[in-house]
């Protein structure tokens, strides 16, 4: 296994770990260990794609509650295993704005694919779009990293056809919004 995939399946499955509504949830070993044994830059690297997912799997429980709005991000993220509180305002920026902007996220979808409005997307697809279209159209995030790590998340969230579907969208977005090489990659996301 390459040093990228140890890194990607430490960010999806062991850090920033999202408990049940009880509280966080047990593992096996610690992830404090393994993240002290990375480098500072592939630190910075595993917790912005830890944070990345945990800020989708905030976005899907929103949108399966009905929430009108973010306000229950927080006690949402309450429940996260190793999220240290500098980490918190940037972690409910990103799913308020992600979640503020669904309705623009989901017309930009709507004029790429009609045949796929929102209510016929899964609903983890459409946690994974919309937070990719917040990145791409309200961070200096590279689009083809936001395009990158949203196929990751379908691969590891949701259906053997989604990273496709997931990808195709999303390219297709990139080019409607004429970003393409027109942002360069910048900080630890500089290598998808």
């Amino acid at each position: 296994m390459s040093v990228k995939r140890d890194l990607r399946r430490m960010a999806m499955e062991d850090v920033l770990v999202l408990g049940d509504a009880e509280g966080v949830v047990a593992q096996e070993g610690t992830s404090d260990d393994a993240l002290a044994a990375l480098s500072p830059a592939e630190q910075e690297r595993v917790l912005t794609m830890a944070a990345r997912r945990l800020a989708f799997q905030v976005l899907f429980e929103l949108d399966s509650s009905r929430a009108s709005d973010a306000s229950e991000a927080a006690s949402i993220l309450s429940r996260t295993r190793g999220l240290a509180s500098h980490q918190l305002e940037p972690l409910v920026a990103m799913i308020s704005g992600a979640y503020a902007g669904r309705k623009a996220a989901d017309e930009a979808f709507q004029k790429i694919a009609p045949e796929w409005p929102s209510h016929r997307m899964a609903p983890v697809d459409r946690a994974i779009l919309r937070l990719a279209h917040f990145e791409m159209s309200a961070t200096d995030t590279h689009p083809k990293i936001v395009i990158n790590e949203a196929v990751e998340l379908a691969k590891s969230f949701s259906s053997e056809k989604s990273p496709a579907f997931v990808n195709g969208l999303l390219d297709r977005l990139m080019k409607g919004l004429g970003l393409g090489d027109s942002k360069k990659p910048s900080g630890v996301d500089a290598e998808p």
